[in-house]
């Protein structure tokens, strides 16, 4: 299990790699949501060089966020906050840190160059992936 912070309140979670290229995440007090590769490879087809907010809100995460598009394509629960540090740490996307609310964009191809470090995600808000 590999444990990184959500994008919401910073707290601690873990992922682990499925079979399929997916996630399962655990979060919380025993929760547990699995993403499926087929999933992970049409959020990044969708928003692939877009910069996008990450949309973490529970209840209403921005139009056109990663947050709404997982609500609707994917899952009702949000895990736009634990989803979107997990694909930054596996290569599949990356942090825009020059716009005021952050953003992120999908990466052009999967990625792996390095593992990032926790200062990576210090002057991202917790609010936005």
């Amino acid at each position: 299990m590999i444990q990184l912070k959500n994008k919401a309140r910073g707290a601690k979670f873990f992922y682990e790699p499925t079979a399929d290229g997916g996630f399962c995440i655990r979060y919380g007090r025993g929760w547990e949501t699995v993403v499926s590769g087929a999933d992970v490879q049409q959020l990044i087809n969708h928003f692939r060089g877009q910069e996008v907010a990450l949309g973490t809100s529970r209840d209403n995460p921005p139009p056109g966020s990663v947050g709404a598009w997982l609500q609707v394509e994917v899952t009702p629960v949000a895990i736009a906050s634990y989803l979107g540090p997990i694909l930054v740490q596996e290569g599949y996307a990356e942090w825009v840190k020059n716009q005021r609310c952050g953003s992120w964009r999908a990466a052009r191809g999967r990625g792996h160059s390095r593992i990032p470090r926790e200062s990576d995600f210090a002057s991202v808000p917790d609010w936005l992936w």
